[in-house]
């Protein structure tokens, strides 16, 4: 329910503020739920609280260490604080365990390698 709510206010109602109070809810109740932790670190870079957001990253690859959605987040990140070393580490690891997934983002991960070029 928590879930449901907090992701209605972050991405249908534009509020992600609002929805931070509910998806924080449904980690808190559901801990071993990867997809609200998603959520909530996605709430979070919509808010631009990107310390959060990593910190929040950084416990589910504390369990994981492959998580391919926790590796995607922590670079995305990184990437968008234009902290270019980490998102490459990251989508490294990521290219090991989800080429799909790494597919989607290879563009970024070009320009992260070479931020100069764009």
């Amino acid at each position: 329910m928590f879930n449901l709510l907090g992701t209605l206010y972050a991405y249908n109602l534009n509020s992600p503020k609002a929805g931070v109070l509910y998806l924080k809810q449904a980690v808190d109740y559901n801990p071993n739920e990867i997809g609200y932790e998603i959520s909530l670190i996605d709430a979070y870079r919509m808010l631009q609280m990107y310390d959060k957001a990593l910190c929040e990253t950084n416990k589910i690859l504390a369990v994981d260490p492959n998580n391919k959605y926790g590796l995607y987040m922590q670079g995305a990140i990184n990437f968008k604080i234009k902290n270019w070393q980490d998102p490459i580490n990251s989508w490294d690891r990521l290219k090991r365990v989800d080429m799909i997934l790494f597919g989607l983002i290879e563009e970024d991960y070009n320009q992260a390698k070479n931020p100069s070029a764009t």
